[in-house]
Order: C-alpha cells, then sequence, then structure tokens
C-alpha cells in the first residue's frame, strides 16, 4: 500500500483528524441526556418548489433523538444498542438499524407531541430536491474514510475471514494485504461476493458492524451543506423514502422495495451521491448502514386565495390498464412522476395515482393543473418524459376523460400547495 496515497486521501476525505477524532466533534450532552431524558428542538429547513408546506430535518434522526421515542412508546431499539443503550459517544451519531416500519413510527409519535405538524418520511424526489447536486469537492463519511483510517492505524493487523461460507474462512492476512486506496479514492478488496473474501467478511468488520457501523456525528462535515442547508445528506447512512420502486442494485436487484438515498459509511462515494438510483431496502428490513430523516409538514390547508380558478385549471381522469406483468414497475414509476411532479413544478396542483381494489390492473390517475399552459409545461419536463417513454409498452389502453369540479371554491381544503408561485 502506497503510504503517500493513504496521507493524500486523508486530506481529500477530511481527515486531517481521523474519525475517531470527529466522533468527539459536535454538540456534547451529558450522559443522562444522552439515553433519552433531554428535550430536544430539531430544525427544519425549507426546500425546492414546496418550500411553504413542507420542510425537511436539518440532519437525520440521531440515536439521541431515538432514545427519546425508544423511552416514551417502549418501542423496541436497534439491535446494536445493548441493555436498550445507545453505545458511548454515539449521541449525535445517526440512529441505524431501523425498518421503514420503525421510522413510519417514530413520526407518528412525533405528530402526537405536534398539534402543528405532520411528520413522515420524504419520497424520493422530495429529498432529491433537498439535497442538489452533489458538489465535486463534497466531503463526508464513505467506505474510504474507514479504509484510510484503519490502513493508517493497523495496516500490518491480522484480520480473519469469519464468514462460514468464505473458501478463507479461520484464514488471517494483514489488512494492508485485504484492502486498498487507489488513486482516485476507490476502495479495493472491499467486498467480494462470489466467494465471500473481502474485507466486510472479516472479523474486524464484524466488530465494527456490531457496534452500529463507522458512523461520525451528523455535523462533522459542517462545510458539506445540501441545497436546502441540511448536513449529512450524503454519506454517513442511506435513509429512507416513501417512495416504492424496482430496485437495480445488489441482493435486492429486480424486487420491489423502498427507495433509499444518501449512501453511508459502508458505501463507494458514487454511491452516496444524489444522482445514484435505484438502491432499495426491504421496508420490514433492519440494515447496519440504513437510517432516516423527517419531513414536516403543516396541518392546515393553504389559503383560499392561493387556489386558482375551477373554471381555468386543467382537469382530468387518466384511466389506464395496466399489462399484469409489468403491473409492480408501473406502479413504482406511476409514483415516481407524481411525487416528482409535486415537488418540481408549482403549476402542477394534483398528481393522484390510485388502483382498483379488485381489479388491480386498473390505474386512476386525478390531475389537475393550474391552467392549459402548466399542463403543456409538464409535458416538456425530463420526469414526465422518462415515465411516457419508460412505460409506454406496460400500458394496454388509455384514456384521458376531461373533468369539471363542482365546488372549486373549497378545493383549498384539500390541498396544501400554493400554486400562486
Amino acid at each position: 500500500m502506497n503510504k503517500t496515497i493513504i496521507i493524500c486521501w486523508a486530506a481529500i476525505l477530511g481527515l486531517a483528524a481521523f474519525p475517531q477524532e470527529r466522533q468527539e466533534t459536535g454538540q456534547r450532552i451529558t450522559e443522562s441526556q444522552s439515553q433519552g431524558t433531554e428535550k430536544s428542538e430539531t430544525t427544519f429547513l425549507p426546500f425546492g418548489e414546496a418550500s411553504n408546506a413542507v420542510k425537511i430535518a436539518q440532519y437525520p434522526v440521531t440515536n439521541a433523538d431515538y432514545a427519546r421515542f425508544v423511552k416514551e412508546t417502549g418501542h423496541k431499539p436497534p439491535r446494536y444498542w445493548k441493555s436498550g443503550k445507545f453505545p458511548d459517544g454515539k449521541e449525535r451519531h445517526p440512529v441505524l438499524w431501523v425498518s421503514l416500519r420503525d421510522a413510519e413510527a417514530y413520526c407518528a409519535w412525533l405528530g402526537k407531541k405536534d398539534v402543528a405538524h405532520t411528520y413522515r418520511l420524504p419520497t424520493e424526489a422530495e429529498w432529491e430536491s433537498a439535497a442538489g447536486t452533489t458538489p465535486r469537492d463534497a466531503e463526508f463519511n464513505f467506505n474510504g474514510v474507514i479504509a484510510a483510517h484503519l490502513l493508517k492505524k493497523d495496516k500490518d493487523r491480522l484480520v480473519e475471514f469469519v464468514h462460514p461460507k468464505s473458501e478463507q474462512k479461520g484464514k488471517k492476512q494483514k489488512l494492508s494485504e485485504v484492502i486498498s486506496i487507489s488513486p482516485n479514492g476507490g476502495v479495493r478488496g472491499w467486498v467480494n461476493h462470489r466467494n465471500y473474501t473481502g474485507f466486510i467478511y472479516t472479523d474486524i468488520f464484524k466488530e465494527i458492524s456490531d457496534a452500529g457501523g463507522w458512523t461520525t456525528p451528523v455535523d462533522a462535515y459542517p462545510q458539506t451543506k445540501a441545497a436546502c442547508g441540511a448536513l449529512d445528506m450524503w454519506g454517513n447512512c442511506w435513509e429512507w423514502t416513501s417512495t416504492e420502486i424496482i430496485a437495480e442494485n445488489g441482493a435486492e436487484r429486480g424486487k420491489k422495495v423502498n427507495a433509499i438515498k444518501g449512501g453511508s459509511w459502508y458505501a463507494m462515494r458514487r454511491s452516496c451521491t444524489t444522482g445514484f438510483k435505484g438502491e432499495g431496502r426491504r421496508p420490514e428490513g433492519h440494515y447496519n448502514t440504513v437510517g432516516f430523516r423527517v419531513v414536516q409538514c403543516g396541518k392546515s390547508g393553504v389559503k383560499a386565495e392561493a387556489m386558482t380558478s375551477g373554471e381555468t385549471q386543467l382537469i382530468r381522469i387518466a384511466e389506464i390498464e395496466v399489462h399484469p406483468e409489468h403491473l409492480d414497475a408501473y406502479l413504482a414509476a406511476a409514483k415516481t412522476v407524481g411525487a416528482e411532479s409535486i415537488v418540481k413544478e408549482p403549476s402542477v396542483v394534483c398528481i393522484f395515482p390510485m388502483q382498483k381494489k379488485e381489479q388491480p390492473t386498473q390505474i386512476r390517475i386525478v390531475e389537475i393543473y393550474r391552467d392549459e399552459a402548466a399542463y403543456k409545461a409538464h409535458l416538456e419536463t425530463p420526469h414526465f418524459k422518462a415515465y411516457k417513454t419508460g412505460t409506454l409498452h406496460m400500458v394496454k389502453s388509455l384514456n384521458l376523460a376531461p373533468m369539471q369540479p363542482l365546488d372549486p371554491e373549497h378545493m383549498n381544503l384539500i390541498f396544501r400547495k400554493d400554486n400562486t408561485k
């Protein structure tokens, strides 16, 4: 292993102090506070075109945040917590080993404590809008960070392969013979699923995973801010979204899952960027790399004057029949384009896809646009064009039924989005 490369990448990755030292940065709280007895004031930030109604948390949910939830509700704690308590010194680290269902329960708990707001997980489109494009020089915690630290600290340590299916099981090698860092920051020897070798199948990785992963405090990289001003949106932990997709990567490939965004301490740098798509996990699953961030929504509707007149709006119902063999893929695409249209297009009031309970291949989509010009602009957006070309072969029949509102005066009580912008 080239020592120069290690030192070079330590600097590029923001590791003048390596993660062990970085774990001491950020807000300090006492032991009595750290296990769920202290109140937390979470900052929520506006983002994208939905900034008037929807805001995203400045940080992912931390171990300390989640401890308050566990203490008040009796919810089962994550598996890496010992005797119901998270590891010492990790109060400001993101909570891991939480399923989508756990995250939804946390959101419901927050909502019960706040009469003015509801809380939920972001959609994939909302997450991407809040994050914005990942800067080329962004510093964050990914697998190059842990590799650089371990190689600097203990490159001659003997590590043992422990996976029962590994052809190297029980054998030991120097750490520097297992992993290395390439000149462009990539980690060689991280994983080999074919024969269960590589760093993730060693005893040292198991120790790290059992302790909650190689996370850093959520404010460890204050210089790396998302478009909305949030921190820790890239690297450290994957974040759940409410968007269902057909996974394109990893063990979940081809399966219906929930999209996760942002990468993690385990992931390659490229996987942590906003533009990386197709990664997902089962909603019931618990993972040592996946946490979550919360979205806050106002409970009250927008004012009446924020709505356009029903006479000028373009309203219709799309009546669609989908080929059964493409149903899952179509549903994922319809949810994605609906969410992206609402988040990215201020003149789209509603795109609400549904399916008949007794005839699941029969899809109905309620579409409301501010006016005809808004509809025409929608047809030219990249997300609609991707939906159209990607689902053309999935659709058996399509009928667009123009509709007229019976009570446009009260539509503002239904939709929370301000369409005056």
